[in-house]
């Protein structure tokens, strides 16, 4: 009814400006009728929430909030899709204070007043292949940042069974692949640009998935559910989701595992619980069971990059100055045939070297702007090494040690000052001449000698030897100016010209004396 009064008061003030209004269209708002009450219910009953909706929160929020996931996530290949995130540990720790000051830095353990080990609840970085379901990465950390990402992701491409047979586990983790893509809840660590450029050089897709809605990501959500159910629920110190249910328990108090009790523990559930577990939503197999099958007679996965890459995506950046033996990079030397002509060219020049502490085995320095070149390390015994191995190396702890190397040490160390003291006092007592005023007082000139000001430099004019005093003044023993007279110089005898000579008409011979106009 209010459509068909607008259209009838336009009509009216068209005929007032002098319009001519068609019979057709005066036709077509005479036929306008309100709709029936049914039809406006229909309406409101079908479009009336997703209309309120959109009007109220906008397009951005009805997307994030009932996106609609159809299928789900379909993947027919090892390393098709991986997916990352961060868990909350349900689950508090004894962290040692030299971790704490290396995740939170001296300043904040400075201002919560930490000065020993404490509890902490940490952060898991996980990361998972989604066809498979086999655990690629697992760091922890106290805060989900960027470094924390960057672990993760490392990990995840490098061998773990080392690191399994050193925490006890009986199977060995060797899951490790280099991802097409990779599923992120758009976290910060993982939407930064560090990020960014990292999956650039590796060639890696990134998908990213509404932020806060992890029922996109229920495969990362039922890993962490496993996790705190199967293993962290029955651990003392365990958290609670709300303070009805923690009641009186103190987790802080009854925590008894330390951070390094619990990287052994994850990794032994990991590698000889959850990879052998079979699970109904893979036909009843196990990840080590699906990935040993991919692995021989499936598609397989893409291998992950070659130690250069790896050096100079997950390097660290320093500044070295060049040597005749190379680089030096923790007691290990680096160089190669071609480096070794840069070396000729600029002896002493100054390079930025990549250089990855999980593998010792090569180096990459910048030759010229955005020219790397590879470098070998000349130790054979660093090759193939992380930094931690190579210093348990250099340590040599099956050689055998003199307990008292340090004490002869120190008391050779003493017996050397004592003596060095006894000589310089000795001299001072019997070799040294009285301190007089006069000599006090010249030694004081002495001492400001090379001091000036724009109203007191030397001029050309004025006659000085090389150390800037006078011609003719010298010192002695103590620094003390001693005065020597200059002789006066020494005047030849003039030889008598001969008569003969005169008389011949010679020339009579001149000698021409140094230092004068003679």
């Amino acid at each position: 009814m209010r459509l068909r009064e607008e259209r009838e008061a336009d009509l009216r003030l068209r005929e007032t400006a002098g319009e001519e209004i068609e019979p057709a269209e005066r036709r077509a708002v005479e036929a306008i009728r309100p709709p029936s009450l049914k039809t406006v219910a229909t309406r409101v009953k079908r479009f009336g929430p997703l209309e309120q909706a959109f009007r109220s929160q906008g397009p951005d929020w009805l997307l994030r909030n009932q996106l609609v996931t159809g299928m789900g996530l379909q993947v027919e290949r090892a390393g098709q899709i991986v997916v990352i995130d961060e868990y909350d540990a349900d689950l508090m720790s004894i962290v040692p204070f030299d971790f704490l000051v290396h995740w939170l830095g001296p300043d904040r353990v400075a201002a919560l007043e930490i000065t020993g080990d404490a509890p902490f609840r940490v952060i898991l970085s996980v990361m998972i292949d989604a066809f498979t379901g086999c655990i690629l990465g697992l760091q922890i950390g106290l805060s989900a940042d960027q470094d924390l990402a960057r672990r993760t992701f490392m990990m995840a491409m490098m061998d773990k069974t080392r690191i399994a047979a050193a925490c006890g586990a009986e199977g060995a983790w060797d899951k490790f692949l280099r991802p097409e893509k990779v599923l992120h809840d758009s976290g910060n660590a993982y939407i930064a640009g560090e990020t960014e450029r990292m999956c650039a050089q590796l060639r890696m897709d990134k998908i990213a998935a509404p932020k806060a809605k992890a029922f996109i990501r229920g495969l990362m959500e039922r890993i962490f559910r496993t996790v705190h159910e199967k293993l962290l629920a029955r651990i003392p110190g365990r958290t609670f989701s709300n303070p009805v249910k923690r009641g009186e328990y103190d987790s802080e108090a009854e925590a008894v595992l330390t951070i390094d009790d619990l990287i052994q523990v994850l990794i032994v559930w990991i590698v000889d619980i959850y990879h052998n577990s079979p699970n109904l939503g893979r036909d009843g197999l196990t990840p080590a069971d699906l990935w040993r099958h991919e692995m021989a007679v499936g598609m397989g996965c893409r291998p992950v990059p070659g130690l250069r890459v790896m050096t100079h995506v997950f390097g660290t950046t320093l500044t070295r100055r060049a040597q005749g033996t190379g680089i030096r990079i923790m007691h290990a030397n680096y160089s190669s045939e071609e480096f070794a002509r840069v070396l000729l060219r600029s002896p002493t020049r100054a390079f930025r070297v990549r250089w990855w502490e999980e593998n010792m085995s090569e180096a990459q320095v910048e030759v010229k702007p955005r020219v790397w070149m590879p470098l070998e390390v000349m130790d054979p015994r660093a090759r193939g090494l992380s930094v931690d191995e190579w210093m348990l190396v250099l340590k040599r702890a099956h050689v055998a040690r003199d307990p008292e190397a340090a004490a002869i040490r120190r008391r050779a160390g003493e017996q050397i000052d004592d003596q060095i003291e006894d000589r310089i006092a000795m001299r001072r007592k019997v070799r040294r001449k009285t301190m007089t005023e006069e000599r006090l007082l010249q030694a004081e000139e002495r001492a400001l000698r090379y001091f000036r000001t724009p109203t007191t430099e030397l001029t050309s004019a004025e006659t000085h030897g090389l150390y800037g005093a006078p011609v003719g003044i010298d010192h002695d023993e103590d620094g003390v100016v001693r005065e020597t007279p200059v002789a006066a110089p020494v005047l030849e005898p003039v030889r008598k010209t001969p008569a003969s000579a005169t008389l011949r008409g010679r020339r009579p011979k001149s000698r021409v004396i140094p230092g004068t106009m003679e």
